[in-house]
């Protein structure tokens, strides 16, 4: 069965889930990464870091941007959410909020699962230490999930 999501089920896999896939557009060549992101529902955004790089670069051109994030089990056991938003750029007291809330809140769901210790303050540091450091918000204005589920 394939069928749309409720927006109580999108915010539940927005708010679980941390990694997604970005996409953006120069207007000519679209071009979409995997990103790291922390869900900030009380805002309806998303946080990210990043360095300067074709990425930041595009975005500064165009700042619409779309976030996908799925969770799949097999081919016919799936979750897919696009969402549509304006990215921003954050500095001074927005972006030590939202560091804070990557540091705190995104650190422990990953830390919960067990798998790996995420310290964003080293990761952050391991980045390009030559480049430019972003931090950044994607304000959320569509939010759309689908599913398909085997009926077996």
């Amino acid at each position: 069965m394939v069928g749309k999501l409720s927006s109580t089920e999108i915010e539940s896999i927005l708010s679980r889930n941390y990694i997604g896939h970005l996409a953006c557009t120069d207007g000519l060549t679209p071009y979409i990464v995997p990103i790291t992101y922390y869900y900030d529902a009380p805002r309806n955004s998303i946080i990210g870091y990043t360095t300067v790089g074709r990425k930041i670069e595009t975005i500064r051109k165009n700042p619409k941007v779309c976030v996908e994030v799925s969770e799949i089990t097999n081919l016919t056991n799936w979750t897919s959410i696009i969402a549509e938003g304006t990215y921003q750029e954050l500095t001074g007291k927005d972006a030590f909020e939202a560091v804070k809330l990557l540091m705190h809140d995104l650190a422990e769901i990953i830390n919960a699962e067990g798998q790996q210790k995420v310290d964003f303050i080293s990761d952050m540091a391991r980045l390009a230490e030559d480049k430019e450091k972003v931090i950044y918000r994607v304000h959320l204005e569509e939010k759309n999930g689908r599913f398909e589920k085997s009926e077996g």
